[in-house]
């Protein structure tokens, strides 16, 4: 049998995170281990499938590529403090965990979740880092304790991230000091090594149907920019799972992300956009489109009051 079904961003990131949550690695990890579960808009979902509680995704980020460009969320950072999700045992813990107090406790048997922001023909990611210690939280310390003590990091990526090139020929042609000028922020490109498992729409479909996808369209409009058309194919009861599965994630809503704002705003403190070009720009020199977005932002903070 086949089935035609198409997906949006969003709704491949619900996909994508129940696979994660029932992957035998990270079922292991939380029935007896520890899972640091890193900030971003697909491991909101893994968050949902982890607790039940659903959480907004577009609180549940820091970096983002916004119309302007890599641009960062309106979310506090607070320094040495993780804004990670940390599981015990299967069991949550404060909000505000010190870095240390996770890093010397990680072992072989725990789980890192991390998405990424780029990945290759030869599916290897590269994650976008617009601060030097690779995030406020130490997300970068996270990553050398990964490769150092052999702990598996567990990549949740969307096929809309592809590029065509390898991802180290990406990494080489980015760097915070080798820009000039840019959009949004500018930004190096970290390749993970390691025991890294990256999980697409493939894999997902693949782990939880025992079909067999294939991307045969891609792109939309209407809401459907970015979206991704699969050929399924495998036996009827593979399918019924497909199906199933296909019920229970059609129909996310697109994910709204409030972004930083570039003029001071009563109730907003800073932005944490440390490598923006903008930054250097006075705002009277700063071109039409950008001038229009910032207040666009501007007035909408103001009316929120933060």
């Amino acid at each position: 049998m086949r089935a035609l079904v198409t997906l949006t961003v969003s709704e491949s990131k619900a996909l994508i995170a129940k696979a994660v949550a029932n992957h035998p690695i990270v079922t292991r990890a939380l029935s007896d281990h520890t899972v640091v579960l890193s900030k971003g808009t697909t491991n909101a979902f893994v968050f949902a499938e982890i607790t039940g509680q659903k959480v907004d995704p577009g609180s549940f980020v820091s970096g983002i590529i916004c119309p302007e460009g890599p641009c960062v969320s309106h979310v506090e950072r607070i320094p040495k403090i993780s804004t990670s999700k940390i599981f015990m045992k299967g069991v949550m813990q404060p909000k505000e965990v010190h870095l240390e107090d996770i890093l010397t406790k990680l072992g072989a048997d725990d789980v890192f979740i991390k998405g990424a922001n780029a990945l290759d023909p030869e599916g290897r990611v590269g994650v976008i880092v617009g601060h030097a210690e690779l995030g406020h939280g130490g997300t970068g310390r996270l990553w050398a304790r990964c490769v150092t003590m052999g702990i598996p990091v567990v990549v949740p990526v969307g096929l809309e991230k592809r590029i065509p090139c390898s991802i180290d020929e990406a990494a080489r042609r980015t760097g915070i000091k080798t820009v000039q000028y840019s959009t949004g922020e500018h930004f190096g490109l970290y390749v993970p090594r390691g025991n890294v498992t990256v999980i697409t729409e493939i894999q997902a479909i693949r782990q939880l149907t025992g079909a067999d996808p294939m991307v045969v369209s891609a792109g939309g409009v209407s809401g459907a920019e970015g979206a991704l058309v699969f050929s399924i194919d495998g036996e009827k009861e593979q399918i019924d799972k497909v199906i199933q599965l296909v019920d229970q994630v059609k129909g996310q809503a697109p994910i709204v992300v409030p972004r930083g704002v570039c003029i001071p705003t009563p109730g907003y403190t800073t932005c944490y956009a440390s490598q923006c070009y903008w930054k250097r720009v006075p705002n009277p020199k700063r071109p039409a489109w950008k001038r229009r977005k910032e207040l666009e932002v501007h007035d909408g903070k103001a009316e929120q009051g933060a």
